[in-house]
């Protein structure tokens, strides 16, 4: 049903816009092939061309970038065409764009804009969503000015103007400004953990003896449909451009004695936004650490040539050209040439007819044995543990990615701190294997516990062995936590007297970009000739759990202004031991490191965290004011004893009391997590959807 509403949808009408010029870049410049290309854009985005205008200009006009009188004809095409935008396929500055909207009198993007909008629809995963989201916000930053020419001026509550138009004595522009590029700090230290998680991956690969092969190529030029074909992996590949952007990873059996890990990768294409080619790189950058590339090449494509120049380019510029390329030219059942491309290390095929497969992988098979890309089977089984939960019925299982060696029913195994026999295995079709070679991935059922996802797994000679083994890794494991002794304010004197400490490790997160460099300017000041204050990481927006492992690892004690941890970081923080400190004044801040590092730090309070809640709604009453429709994630809310403050962003906007608290109709006095509720805070309105409600009271400390 929803898909039949979705083809009923009205389409956006879209006029195509390009311009030719000697004084554009050869790539910036607009020809037939590229409108052509941005057409089929449109249609990938949901639209439809009406019209297309290809004008030629010794010079872009710096007013309207194309000619006055070719801004009088659409005009007059927008008019008779119905169309609902114009699309550029150059690349116009902010304050074109905003003179082209006025003039046309409908909804103007470039061909950036666009493809960032294709991306925004199809990303699928959390980190192909965080790389389009932080793309478009640069994308966006230096446009905002044409979007808010009404509210350019400072008003102030006393100005004069439109309803709507009196603010805090603070232009729209400015605040917009500010809150993406808190967007994009935040959004940049989430794909910065994405980093950091791909660079431990990395880290096990490099001992990982499996080859890993890699579809690269122009949108469009068949990487679906081959991965498809040599693995069945069933993923839907359809007729246009960008149709997938999230990787796909399979296992392929080269042959009896190879097996080998494929992905294919997003499509590139011409003129790809900068702001993608630096989000992207996060996801592109696994190309470097690829045994073997393949370039699918659609030979079908009257621009073949120049498309693989594109993809071979953006290789370079992803550092990725030293690793052996074969060149896949693909659709060879549509191409009518005279010769078909070939050469040493390249294949003609068919992905759809299946023609020429069988002579691709005796090619990969021919690289890998040139490479020496093979695992032993014959040896003891080693592995990684990919996935690891415990089942009610079949007690501690474990999903382990075979590198080296055969695994049997059986097997002595360990992994991490966890032993047992390999009592029965799955395959992935779930079926069940008497034993399992390099780079089979198997569920495995016999470890006396659940082992840790990221551990190596080996088997080994005997039972006594396995049980050893992981014994000592635990007493290890025992002896790091008793000896490490984890930093906070309540124990710094301590540590410093007993010349444990010689360096107070600070991590600093606040609101904006100058209260970080306030307080750690401040903090650092704080030096003595015992103890030296270094703040080794400060930031913007939320405390996160990147930020607490940073501290666990580091020894040192994160300093919130302004902000609060998330949810993750919370837990996090709680079973790593790390003392996390939050201030609303610069100066409490201040006095209370100081005063613990001369032991003289004697807090009579303690905030006790109550719970949390979601606003999902917000309404406005009467005599009242804002009402937030609220629902409990952790904890509870509570009206007697009860502090809230409200965090958006990650940032603290206010802190006060609840003014009432409801169900339904009736006032009560606390509503548990996972429950509905109404509520208001005393003296302020200020409240959006979206927010957080952080409820907790004070306790007294008995000294």
């Amino acid at each position: 049903m929803e898909e039949l509403k979705e083809n009923n949808a009205p389409r956006d009408r879209a006029i195509l816009v390009g311009l030719s010029s000697p004084r554009l870049d050869r790539k910036e410049n607009a020809d037939e092939e590229s409108l052509e290309e941005l057409g089929a854009l449109v249609e990938t985005a949901g639209g439809v061309s009406v019209g297309v205008v290809l004008q030629t200009l010794p010079s872009p006009n710096p007013h309207t970038f194309i000619g006055e009188g070719k801004v009088d004809e659409i005009c007059e095409l927008v008019k008779s065409q119905e169309a609902t935008m114009v699309i550029f396929d150059n690349d116009l500055s902010p304050s074109q764009m905003r003179v082209l909207c006025e003039e046309f009198g409908v909804q103007v993007l470039d061909r950036s804009g666009l493809i960032l909008d294709i991306f925004a629809q199809r990303a699928k995963t959390k980190e192909g969503r965080l790389q389009v989201e932080l793309a478009q916000y640069q994308y966006l930053l230096p446009r905002l000015i044409g979007m808010w020419t009404h509210l350019e001026r400072q008003a102030g509550t006393s100005g004069k103007g439109p309803i709507g138009s009196k603010g805090p004595g603070e232009t729209q522009l400015e605040t917009d400004r500010r809150h993406i590029h808190r967007k994009i700090d935040k959004l940049k230290a989430d794909l910065e953990e994405v980093r950091r998680v791909r660079a431990t991956q990395r880290d096990r690969r490099s001992k990982n003896e499996i080859p890993v092969v890699a579809i690269v190529g122009y949108t469009n030029a068949g990487k679906s449909t081959l991965l498809n074909a040599l693995t069945g992996a069933g993923i839907p590949a359809n007729n246009r451009l960008f149709d997938t952007l999230d990787t796909t990873t399979r296992l392929l059996t080269v042959s009896d004695t190879l097996d080998v890990v494929i992905s294919d990768t997003v499509g590139f294409i011409r003129k790809l936004p900068h702001q993608l080619v630096e989000a992207f790189k996060a996801t592109l950058e696994e190309l470097e650490y690829a045994d073997l590339l393949l370039h699918v090449i659609d030979i079908s494509d009257p621009h073949w040539l120049e498309q693989a120049q594109i993809v071979d380019e953006l290789i370079e510029e992803l550092g990725a050209q030293q690793i052996p390329c074969l060149r896949v030219y693909n659709k060879s059942d549509r191409y009518f040439g005279d010769i078909r491309p070939h050469g040493e290390d390249s294949v003609n095929i068919s992905a759809k007819t299946g023609e020429g497969v069988d002579d691709l992988l005796e090619m990969i098979l021919l690289q890998a044995d040139v490479m020496q890309l093979r695992a032993n089977p014959n040896r003891m089984a080693r592995g990684v543990i990919i996935e690891a939960k415990l089942d009610k019925n079949r007690g501690p299982l474990a999903t382990v990615l075979l590198k080296n060696g055969t695994l049997h029913v059986g097997d002595n195994i360990v992994a991490g701190m966890a032993s047992g026999r390999v009592r029965a295995m799955l395959n992935d079709r779930g079926e069940r294997v008497k034993e399992a070679g390099p780079s089979m991935p198997v569920e495995i059922a016999g470890f006396t516990e659940v082992p840790e996802a990221g551990d190596d797994m080996m088997a080994v000679a005997d039972d006594r062995l396995s049980r050893q083994v992981a014994q000592e890794r635990r007493e290890k494991m025992r002896a790091a936590r008793t000896a490490t002794t984890k930093v906070s304010l309540d124990n710094l004197f301590d540590n410093i007297n007993e010349g444990k400490l010689k360096n107070l490790n600070l991590i600093v997160k606040a609101d904006v970009q100058g209260s970080v460099e306030a307080v750690k300017s401040s903090l650092e000041k704080l030096s003595n000739e015992e103890v030296r204050v270094r703040v080794i990481h400060g930031g913007v927006g939320a405390i996160n759990e990147s930020d607490v492992m940073l501290a666990s690892t580091s020894q040192a004690i994160i300093v919130g202004f302004n902000v609060r941890p998330d949810a993750a970081a919370r837990d996090s923080a709680a079973r790593a031991n790390v003392d996390m400190r939050m201030y609303r004044v610069i100066y409490d801040a201040i006095n209370e490191i100081e005063a613990a590092m001369k032991g003289m730090l004697a807090p009579k309070f303690r905030e006790v965290l109550l719970g949390h809640a979601e606003v999902r709604q917000t309404y406005k009453v009467s005599g009242v004011g804002t009402v937030a429709g609220c629902y409990v994630q952790d904890g509870k809310l509570q009206r007697k004893d009860c502090q809230v403050r409200l965090v958006r962003d990650g940032i603290v906007i206010h802190e006060g009391v609840l003014a009432s608290l409801q169900r339904f109709k009736d006032s009560v006095k606390e509503v548990q997590s996972g429950y509905e509720c109404g509520l208001s805070i005393e003296k302020f309105n200020d409240i959006k959807e979206g927010d957080i409600v952080e409820a907790f009271t004070m306790e007294q400390i008995e000294v």
